[in-house]
Protein backbone atom coordinates (compact mmCIF):
# COMPACT_ATOMS: atom_id res chain seq x y z
CA UNK A 1 0.00 0.00 0.00
CA UNK A 2 1.41 3.38 -0.99
CA UNK A 3 1.59 6.12 1.58
CA UNK A 4 2.60 9.74 1.80
CA UNK A 5 6.14 9.98 3.11
CA UNK A 6 6.23 10.99 6.79
CA UNK A 7 7.55 14.46 7.54
CA UNK A 8 11.33 14.56 7.72
CA UNK A 9 13.82 17.37 8.26
CA UNK A 10 15.37 16.72 4.85
CA UNK A 11 12.09 16.94 2.94
CA UNK A 12 10.73 19.87 4.89
CA UNK A 13 13.90 21.94 4.70
CA UNK A 14 14.97 24.28 1.95
CA UNK A 15 17.60 21.73 1.07
CA UNK A 16 14.90 19.09 0.56
CA UNK A 17 12.99 21.38 -1.82
CA UNK A 18 16.20 22.08 -3.70
CA UNK A 19 16.88 18.36 -4.07
CA UNK A 20 13.35 17.77 -5.36
CA UNK A 21 13.65 20.71 -7.75
CA UNK A 22 16.96 19.29 -9.04
CA UNK A 23 15.24 15.94 -9.66
CA UNK A 24 12.38 17.64 -11.52
CA UNK A 25 14.89 19.61 -13.62
CA UNK A 26 16.10 16.26 -15.01
CA UNK A 27 12.60 15.46 -16.33
CA UNK A 28 12.77 16.12 -20.08
CA UNK A 29 9.36 17.77 -20.45
CA UNK A 30 10.06 20.19 -17.56
CA UNK A 31 13.33 21.65 -18.87
CA UNK A 32 11.63 24.87 -20.06
CA UNK A 33 9.81 25.55 -16.78
CA UNK A 34 11.21 28.70 -15.09
CA UNK A 35 13.36 28.01 -12.03
CA UNK A 36 11.07 29.94 -9.65
CA UNK A 37 8.03 28.04 -10.87
CA UNK A 38 9.84 24.72 -10.54
CA UNK A 39 10.83 25.62 -6.97
CA UNK A 40 7.21 26.45 -6.15
CA UNK A 41 6.11 23.14 -7.69
CA UNK A 42 8.72 21.23 -5.68
CA UNK A 43 7.48 22.83 -2.47
CA UNK A 44 3.87 21.81 -3.15
CA UNK A 45 4.39 18.17 -4.09
CA UNK A 46 3.85 15.23 -1.77
CA UNK A 47 6.39 12.43 -1.85
CA UNK A 48 4.80 8.98 -1.97
CA UNK A 49 6.44 5.83 -0.67
CA UNK A 50 5.93 2.35 -2.13
CA UNK A 51 7.17 -0.98 -0.82
CA UNK A 52 8.37 -3.89 -3.01
CA UNK A 53 5.34 -5.46 -4.67
CA UNK A 54 3.18 -2.34 -4.46
CA UNK A 55 1.42 -1.52 -7.74
CA UNK A 56 1.53 2.15 -8.75
CA UNK A 57 -0.85 1.61 -11.66
CA UNK A 58 -2.45 -1.31 -13.49
CA UNK A 59 -2.82 -2.01 -17.20
CA UNK A 60 -6.28 -1.07 -18.44
CA UNK A 61 -7.30 1.11 -15.51
CA UNK A 62 -8.22 4.78 -15.92
CA UNK A 63 -5.91 7.49 -14.64
CA UNK A 64 -5.11 11.20 -14.78
CA UNK A 65 -1.65 11.36 -13.20
CA UNK A 66 1.96 10.39 -13.85
CA UNK A 67 4.71 9.47 -11.40
CA UNK A 68 8.23 10.92 -11.34
CA UNK A 69 10.72 8.52 -9.75
CA UNK A 70 12.95 9.96 -7.03
CA UNK A 71 14.53 6.79 -5.74
CA UNK A 72 14.11 3.03 -6.13
CA UNK A 73 13.29 0.66 -8.96
CA UNK A 74 10.08 0.00 -10.93
CA UNK A 75 9.08 -2.84 -13.24
CA UNK A 76 6.92 -2.31 -16.35
CA UNK A 77 4.80 -5.28 -17.41
CA UNK A 78 1.90 -6.10 -19.72
CA UNK A 79 -0.54 -8.94 -20.17
CA UNK A 80 0.03 -10.55 -23.58
CA UNK A 81 -2.72 -11.71 -25.91
CA UNK A 82 -2.26 -15.21 -24.43
CA UNK A 83 -2.68 -14.01 -20.86
CA UNK A 84 0.99 -14.22 -19.91
CA UNK A 85 2.76 -11.47 -17.98
CA UNK A 86 5.64 -9.96 -19.94
CA UNK A 87 8.23 -7.74 -18.25
CA UNK A 88 9.01 -4.87 -20.63
CA UNK A 89 11.81 -3.39 -18.58
CA UNK A 90 12.75 -1.53 -15.43
CA UNK A 91 12.94 2.13 -14.45
CA UNK A 92 15.52 3.16 -11.86
CA UNK A 93 16.90 6.53 -12.93
CA UNK A 94 15.89 9.48 -10.77
CA UNK A 95 13.81 11.86 -12.87
CA UNK A 96 12.32 9.12 -15.05
CA UNK A 97 8.53 9.09 -15.23
CA UNK A 98 5.73 6.61 -15.92
CA UNK A 99 2.02 6.88 -16.67
CA UNK A 100 2.21 9.89 -18.99
CA UNK A 101 -0.34 8.43 -21.45
CA UNK A 102 -3.08 9.40 -19.01
CA UNK A 103 -2.18 13.07 -19.52
CA UNK A 104 -2.23 12.82 -23.31
CA UNK A 105 -5.84 11.84 -23.89
CA UNK A 106 -5.45 8.09 -23.49
CA UNK A 107 -6.76 7.58 -20.00
CA UNK A 108 -6.42 3.78 -19.86
CA UNK A 109 -3.04 2.63 -18.62
CA UNK A 110 -1.02 0.68 -21.19
CA UNK A 111 1.13 -1.19 -18.66
CA UNK A 112 1.30 -2.23 -15.02
CA UNK A 113 3.95 -0.46 -12.92
CA UNK A 114 5.19 -2.29 -9.83
CA UNK A 115 7.77 -1.33 -7.20
CA UNK A 116 10.59 -3.90 -7.03
CA UNK A 117 12.40 -2.10 -4.21
CA UNK A 118 11.47 0.63 -1.73
CA UNK A 119 10.40 3.52 -3.96
CA UNK A 120 9.96 7.25 -3.45
CA UNK A 121 8.07 9.12 -6.16
CA UNK A 122 5.98 12.23 -6.71
CA UNK A 123 2.63 12.16 -8.49
CA UNK A 124 1.80 14.94 -10.97
CA UNK A 125 -1.85 15.67 -11.77
CA UNK A 126 -2.87 16.48 -15.34
CA UNK A 127 -4.12 19.92 -14.25
CA UNK A 128 -0.67 20.76 -12.82
CA UNK A 129 1.07 19.84 -16.09
CA UNK A 130 -1.52 21.84 -18.04
CA UNK A 131 -0.70 24.94 -16.00
CA UNK A 132 3.02 24.41 -16.58
CA UNK A 133 2.38 24.05 -20.31
CA UNK A 134 0.49 27.37 -20.30
CA UNK A 135 3.33 29.12 -18.47
CA UNK A 136 5.86 27.72 -20.97
CA UNK A 137 3.91 28.83 -24.06
CA UNK A 138 2.84 25.32 -24.99
CA UNK A 139 6.26 23.65 -24.97
CA UNK A 140 5.62 21.07 -22.25
CA UNK A 141 3.03 18.79 -23.86
CA UNK A 142 4.78 18.43 -27.28
CA UNK A 143 7.93 17.12 -25.58
CA UNK A 144 5.88 14.85 -23.33
CA UNK A 145 3.88 13.55 -26.31
CA UNK A 146 6.95 12.74 -28.41
CA UNK A 147 8.78 10.99 -25.58
CA UNK A 148 5.64 9.10 -24.65
CA UNK A 149 5.04 8.02 -28.24
CA UNK A 150 8.55 6.64 -28.58
CA UNK A 151 8.25 4.74 -25.30
CA UNK A 152 4.88 3.34 -26.36
CA UNK A 153 6.37 2.14 -29.65
CA UNK A 154 9.33 0.64 -27.81
CA UNK A 155 7.04 -1.24 -25.42
CA UNK A 156 5.00 -2.61 -28.31
CA UNK A 157 8.08 -3.80 -30.21
CA UNK A 158 9.53 -5.40 -27.08
CA UNK A 159 6.33 -7.43 -26.61
CA UNK A 160 5.81 -8.27 -30.32
CA UNK A 161 6.03 -11.96 -31.16
CA UNK A 162 8.45 -11.39 -34.07
CA UNK A 163 10.38 -8.34 -32.86
CA UNK A 164 10.91 -8.91 -29.14
CA UNK A 165 14.22 -10.72 -29.66
CA UNK A 166 15.92 -8.29 -32.05
CA UNK A 167 18.98 -6.38 -30.83
CA UNK A 168 18.66 -3.14 -28.87
CA UNK A 169 20.52 -1.36 -31.66
CA UNK A 170 18.03 -2.39 -34.32
CA UNK A 171 15.10 -1.63 -32.04
CA UNK A 172 16.43 1.90 -31.51
CA UNK A 173 16.86 2.38 -35.26
CA UNK A 174 13.31 1.24 -36.00
CA UNK A 175 11.90 3.50 -33.27
CA UNK A 176 13.99 6.63 -33.91
CA UNK A 177 11.85 8.23 -36.63
CA UNK A 178 8.75 6.08 -36.18
CA UNK A 179 5.40 7.59 -35.21
CA UNK A 180 1.91 6.38 -34.41
CA UNK A 181 -1.06 7.44 -36.51
CA UNK A 182 -4.80 7.00 -36.10
CA UNK A 183 -6.96 5.95 -39.06
CA UNK A 184 -10.74 6.28 -38.91
CA UNK A 185 -13.09 3.73 -40.46
CA UNK A 186 -12.67 3.60 -44.25
CA UNK A 187 -9.39 5.55 -44.26
CA UNK A 188 -6.52 4.17 -46.33
CA UNK A 189 -3.20 3.46 -44.66
CA UNK A 190 -1.93 3.33 -48.25
CA UNK A 191 -3.66 3.11 -51.62
CA UNK A 192 -3.28 0.94 -54.71
CA UNK A 193 -0.72 2.51 -57.03
CA UNK A 194 1.02 4.25 -54.13
CA UNK A 195 4.70 3.93 -53.20
CA UNK A 196 4.54 4.12 -49.38
CA UNK A 197 7.41 5.77 -47.54
CA UNK A 198 6.56 3.76 -44.40
CA UNK A 199 5.50 0.29 -43.37
CA UNK A 200 2.51 0.05 -41.03
CA UNK A 201 2.58 -2.10 -37.89
CA UNK A 202 -0.97 -2.48 -36.56
CA UNK A 203 -1.04 -1.52 -32.87
CA UNK A 204 -4.81 -1.72 -32.42
CA UNK A 205 -7.83 -2.37 -34.63
CA UNK A 206 -8.26 -4.29 -37.90
CA UNK A 207 -7.51 -3.31 -41.50
CA UNK A 208 -8.19 -5.09 -44.77
CA UNK A 209 -6.10 -5.38 -47.92
CA UNK A 210 -8.42 -4.88 -50.87
CA UNK A 211 -8.17 -4.59 -54.65
CA UNK A 212 -10.76 -3.53 -57.19
CA UNK A 213 -11.70 -5.86 -60.04
CA UNK A 214 -14.40 -6.15 -62.68
CA UNK A 215 -16.88 -7.38 -60.08
CA UNK A 216 -16.19 -4.72 -57.47
CA UNK A 217 -13.82 -4.95 -54.52
CA UNK A 218 -11.99 -8.11 -53.47
CA UNK A 219 -10.59 -8.57 -49.96
CA UNK A 220 -7.17 -10.20 -50.09
CA UNK A 221 -6.20 -10.34 -46.41
CA UNK A 222 -7.11 -9.03 -42.98
CA UNK A 223 -4.52 -7.29 -40.81
CA UNK A 224 -4.89 -7.67 -37.06
CA UNK A 225 -2.86 -6.38 -34.09
CA UNK A 226 0.81 -7.18 -34.68
CA UNK A 227 0.50 -7.58 -38.46
CA UNK A 228 2.44 -5.28 -40.78
CA UNK A 229 1.26 -3.71 -44.03
CA UNK A 230 3.40 -2.43 -46.86
CA UNK A 231 6.14 -5.01 -46.35
CA UNK A 232 6.39 -5.67 -50.09
CA UNK A 233 8.67 -3.07 -51.68
CA UNK A 234 7.59 -0.96 -54.63
CA UNK A 235 4.26 0.34 -55.85
CA UNK A 236 1.37 -1.34 -54.07
CA UNK A 237 -1.16 -3.29 -56.10
CA UNK A 238 -3.84 -3.11 -53.38
CA UNK A 239 -5.06 -0.70 -50.71
CA UNK A 240 -4.85 -1.25 -46.96
CA UNK A 241 -8.04 0.17 -45.48
CA UNK A 242 -9.13 0.61 -41.87
CA UNK A 243 -12.20 -1.39 -40.87
CA UNK A 244 -12.75 0.82 -37.84
CA UNK A 245 -10.50 2.71 -35.50
CA UNK A 246 -6.93 1.65 -36.32
CA UNK A 247 -3.74 2.79 -34.63
CA UNK A 248 -0.61 1.96 -36.59
CA UNK A 249 3.10 2.41 -35.97
CA UNK A 250 4.63 3.96 -39.09
CA UNK A 251 8.25 2.86 -39.56
CA UNK A 252 10.40 4.58 -42.17
CA UNK A 253 10.70 2.52 -45.34
CA UNK A 254 14.47 2.90 -45.75
CA UNK A 255 15.10 1.87 -42.13
CA UNK A 256 12.83 -1.15 -42.47
CA UNK A 257 14.51 -2.16 -45.75
CA UNK A 258 17.90 -2.04 -44.04
CA UNK A 259 16.48 -4.13 -41.20
CA UNK A 260 15.10 -6.59 -43.77
CA UNK A 261 18.52 -7.03 -45.34
CA UNK A 262 20.00 -7.80 -41.93
CA UNK A 263 17.09 -9.98 -40.76
CA UNK A 264 15.23 -11.43 -43.77
CA UNK A 265 13.98 -14.30 -41.60
CA UNK A 266 12.05 -11.84 -39.41
CA UNK A 267 10.60 -9.81 -42.27
CA UNK A 268 9.43 -12.97 -44.06
CA UNK A 269 7.20 -13.74 -41.09
CA UNK A 270 5.23 -10.55 -41.77
CA UNK A 271 4.34 -11.56 -45.34
CA UNK A 272 0.59 -11.77 -45.91
CA UNK A 273 -1.11 -14.13 -48.37
CA UNK A 274 -2.71 -12.02 -51.09
CA UNK A 275 -5.11 -14.73 -52.22
CA UNK A 276 -8.64 -13.28 -52.03
CA UNK A 277 -10.35 -14.20 -48.77
CA UNK A 278 -13.24 -15.91 -50.59
CA UNK A 279 -10.82 -18.11 -52.46
CA UNK A 280 -9.04 -18.99 -49.23
CA UNK A 281 -12.26 -20.14 -47.56
CA UNK A 282 -13.19 -22.17 -50.63
CA UNK A 283 -9.95 -24.17 -50.46
CA UNK A 284 -10.03 -24.90 -46.71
Amino acid sequence: MAEVAPPSPALNSGLGVQMLRAALREVDFLTDVPSKRLKKLAGSLRVRVFQPGDVLMSQGEYGHTLFVLLDGKLALSVQTEHGDTLILGHVEQAGAYVGEQALLGRRRREATITATSPVMAVELEKTVVERLDLICDGTVFPVLARQSQQRSIQNFLESHRFLKDISDDWRKRLIEDAETKIFERGASLYSAGELPTSVFLIKSGIAKLQRSNEYGMSVLSYFNVGDMGGVQRGIQSAALVSMGYVEAICIQRDVFDAFGQAHPEVVSRFQKDETPAAAQSATI
